[in-house]
């Protein structure tokens, strides 16, 4: 029998005449996409573009909230208190769930986005809002994050559903911390890299950090960055490479 994995990506980050990402021609190799709400990037149009999108190819799709931060893509990390930050986050997933169901869909899951995503996995603080935010719609909805991180406890804590998420294009510290995007070699541009890091991920339940250390890591859903300028050469070889190795996508 074929072992399976998803493979989600960041989408709807275009805005404007801004554009960003080959979304539709990565939809075919992926399993999953979380979907920008305005915050970080895209706008109301790119939004329903891309949920009509993901539902003509049958990918589950997620919410993408962000710090408020069109300007910096969502990157900085931002001092916001408990409660507006609940409210910032709510905002979003309400915007993608309500587009989401208006076209016939369901949303799958919620996935912060850029320095949220890295302050909620180390923060417990943070994390603990980012869950009370989710939960609140549903505990039916996954929380995809990190193993091993503030997110994760809490979520456990929450009785939230979990997708234990690695990267597959991006350098790590240890078992969830990535390499900051300021250092050389934090972002992988080769697909065989990329393959061979999945590969380690999938089959061994292991990631090599920068250091050439070995760390456990157990995931259930693997993240192509979709603004990886080799994003969609990435994929395509992913999806072929694995299909040898008899795993599947979805």
């Amino acid at each position: 029998m074929a072992m399976t994995i998803d493979i989600n990506c960041d989408m709807g980050e275009s805005f404007g005449r801004y554009e960003l990402g080959a979304d539709a021609d990565l939809m075919p190799f992926i399993s999953s996409c979380n979907i920008a709400a305005g915050f970080h990037a895209g706008d109301p149009l790119v939004l329903q573009q891309t949920i009509q999108l993901a539902l003509s190819h049958a990918v589950k799709i997620g919410a993408h909230p962000a710090f408020p931060d069109l300007s910096g893509f969502g990157r900085r990390r931002m001092d916001i208190p408990a409660k507006d930050l609940q409210a910032i986050i709510q905002y979003q997933i309400a915007a993608v769930k309500g587009l989401v169901e208006l076209q016939g869909g369901t949303l799958h899951h919620v996935k912060p986005h850029g320095a949220l995503y890295n302050l909620a996995s180390a923060d417990r603080a943070t994390a603990e809002v980012v869950v009370g935010a989710i939960a609140e719609f549903s505990n039916d909805l996954y929380l995809y994050a990190p193993p091993a991180s503030a997110m994760a406890q809490a979520a456990t804590a929450a009785g939230l559903s979990l997708c234990r998420e690695a990267f597959a294009d991006r350098a790590y510290l240890d078992s969830y911390r990535l390499q900051s995007r300021r250092e050389a070699g934090a972002v992988l541009h080769d697909p065989e890299q990329v393959f061979e890091q999945v590969r380690e991920i999938v089959l061994g339940q292991r990631i090599r950090a920068v250091d050439g250390q070995w760390h456990a890591l157990t995931a259930d859903t693997i993240c192509i960055h979709g603004d990886n300028s080799q994003a969609l050469a990435i994929a395509q070889y992913l999806k072929s490479q694995l299909q040898k190795e008899n795993i599947q996508i979805a």
